[in-house]
């Protein structure tokens, strides 16, 4: 069959995303000219980027309300990094089982997982903070709940 691989699907040639094609929409839909059409255009208008920019914005919002409240209410966490994009690494003091915390942090609704879980050498104790997807109340109210779990604990950061 002219024109077609050895599986049975047409051969096309990948055009280059920067080049506006004329005939664009006469085109025949297919895996390449469909993202062209739709994602191209912003791109060049610059859509794009603002759309970046206003994310990064809100993003860092969140985090500054995130550390502000988290120095509010006391919690041992030490941040070294911030600024810097959807999630935080806070660190907990040596010797606290950031596990064994994240699990009762679980049961409560906070997915907070242990920074470990994403390490292959030791790494200090600690906890991933993922802040994009909630607003102010949302972050407010998943610090009062860790506040809350670690002041029921015996010995609530020791190993």
């Amino acid at each position: 069959m002219p024109g077609a691989s050895s599986n049975g699907w047409k051969n096309h040639a990948v055009p280059d995303p920067r080049e506006p094609s004329a005939n664009a929409l006469s085109e025949p839909m297919t895996s390449v000219s469909l993202p062209k059409l739709v994602v191209m255009p912003r791109f060049e208008s610059g859509a794009f980027y603002a759309h970046l920019r206003r994310c990064r914005r809100h993003y860092a919002e969140r985090q500054g309300f995130f550390l502000e409240q988290v120095k509010r209410s006391g919690l041992p966490l030490h941040f070294p990094v911030s600024g810097r994009g959807m999630n935080l690494a806070g660190l907990l003091p040596q010797g606290t089982h950031d596990a064994a915390l994240s699990a009762r942090l679980k049961e409560q609704g906070l997915d907070v997982p242990p920074l470990k879980r994403y390490a292959i050498n030791p790494v200090p104790p600690g906890l991933l903070f993922g802040l994009s997807a909630f607003n102010k109340r949302q972050i407010q109210e998943g610090i009062e709940t860790m506040v809350r779990i670690i002041e029921k604990l015996d010995d609530p950061l020791s190993n």
